[in-house]
C-alpha cells in the first residue's frame, strides 16, 4: 500500500508512522507493505491535483469536517477511515486525530495504535469483538501495538490469507 502523507505530520509523529508501518510488516511476516511519501499539501493547489486517486494519511485537529460529523453521532474519535463513496476522487483517506491522541497518557503508544489501527481499516479490516485487540472498536481495553489472534482472523477474512501463515504459526484459523 502506497500512502500521500499530509506535511503538517511532525517529524515525530512521522518517525511514529514508520514505528507503525514497520510493526504491520513484521507482524504479517512480510504481507503487509506500506509506504508513506510526504508530499501532500493542502495549501497547494498542485499538490492536491495530484493526489487525487491515491490514498492518503491526513493529520486533521478537532475542527476537521470529518471529524465534526463523526462526533456528532458517537463521540471522541482518534481516527478515522474512509472509503470512496460517490465521489470522483476514488482513495481512501486515513485521519488521524492529533489534538486529541495528543491528549492521551501514553502519546506515542497511542499514536502508533490508531495508525495502525485504522491503516487496516483501510487495507479492508474490520473492528473484532476483544477489547485487547488492534482492531478493537474502542481503546478502552488499552492501546495495544501487537495484533493478537481475534487480529489475525479478521485479517485471513479479509485478505483471504491464512490467520497461521500471518501469524508465523500462533495462531489456528
Amino acid at each position: 500500500m502506497y500512502l500521500l502523507g499530509d506535511v503538517d505530520f511532525t517529524p515525530q509523529e512521522r518517525a511514529w508512522v514508520e514505528q507503525a508501518t514497520t510493526l504491520l510488516a513484521a507482524q504479517t511476516h512480510g504481507y503487509v507493505r506500506i509506504e508513506v511519501s510526504y508530499a501532500l499539501d493542502f495549501n497547494d493547489t498542485p499538490s492536491l491535483v495530484a493526489s487525487v486517486g491515491f490514498d492518503k494519511l491526513i493529520r486533521v485537529g478537532l475542527d476537521a469536517p470529518p471529524v465534526q460529523a463523526f462526533d456528532a453521532e458517537h463521540c471522541c474519535m482518534l481516527g478515522l477511515t474512509q472509503w470512496p463513496v460517490e465521489t470522483y476522487d476514488l482513495a481512501t483517506d486515513v485521519y488521524l486525530v492529533y489534538d486529541r491522541i495528543e491528549q492521551e497518557d501514553n502519546v506515542r503508544d497511542t499514536f502508533v495504535h490508531v495508525t495502525m489501527h485504522e491503516l487496516l481499516h483501510a487495507l479492508g479490516l474490520r473492528h473484532v469483538d476483544d477489547v485487547l485487540a488492534l482492531m478493537a472498536r474502542s481503546t478502552w481495553g488499552g492501546t495495544p501495538t501487537t495484533l493478537n489472534c481475534n487480529d489475525y482472523r479478521e485479517a485471513s477474512r479479509a485478505w483471504g490469507a491464512s490467520a497461521r501463515r500471518l501469524s508465523g504459526g500462533r495462531c489456528s484459523e
